[in-house]
């Protein structure tokens, strides 16, 4: 995945982890970029792409689950 200049990186947080901003074309398309990197990262916003995610998730269990 390449991100380029989609991807800002700012400081760590209080808690040791890092703040990143990653824009995308769509929150639909940005849920999906994002859904596989689940192990890595928390996405704290926007709501939308938090939905999306969810959604993702919950297909993917009824698929393979």
């Amino acid at each position: 995945m390449t991100l380029g200049d989609r991807l800002e990186v700012g400081g760590p947080t209080i808690d040791g982890r890092i703040e990143v901003v990653i824009r995308g074309y769509n929150e639909y398309a940005l849920a999906g970029e994002l859904a596989g990197l689940v192990e890595w990262l928390e996405v704290t916003g926007p709501p939308g792409v938090r939905v999306h995610l969810t959604l993702i998730g919950n297909a993917l269990i009824e698929r393979y689950g």
